[in-house]
């Protein structure tokens, strides 16, 4: 086989091996978005029923226990794919949480909590609580 013939086969098999690569990555990407997206319904589907039965506190509970494992994931794993306003919307988010329920804010998180910048007024700071 001439240089060239080889050269043809190895680019070809190079780009099979691209085009395989590439089904496989998007395959798991969908797979992982899939099941985030699966876990939001069903929460929200459990929040709706427990709310409808007028058990506010137990999700409520479960929703604060939660915030403090969550907020670490998402300074500690996820930051990296996030943009600034992402990040800072979403942890302010948790920073409000703890103010509107005079709660003290659990010592996992303090640190990255305050070393957020200042949190612009918003809707949620703008209008009256209900």
């Amino acid at each position: 086989m001439r240089v060239a013939g080889k050269v043809g086969v190895a680019l070809g098999l190079l780009a099979l091996g691209a085009a395989i690569g590439a089904l496989a990555v998007g395959v798991g990407w969908h797979r992982v978005m899939s099941s985030f997206s699966a876990t939001a319904v069903l929460e929200i589907a459990v929040d709706a029923v427990q709310l409808k039965r007028g058990e506010a506190d137990a999700v409520l509970s479960r929703k604060a226990e939660a915030l403090p494992i969550l907020a670490q994931q998402v300074h500690l794993v996820h930051r990296k794919y996030l943009t600034e306003d992402q990040y800072n919307g979403t942890l302010w988010a948790v920073q409000r949480f703890y103010e509107e329920a005079s709660a003290e804010v659990p010592s996992a998180i303090a640190p990255i909590l305050q070393a957020l910048p200042p949190r612009p007024p918003c809707r949620l700071s703008t209008e009256p609580a209900s």
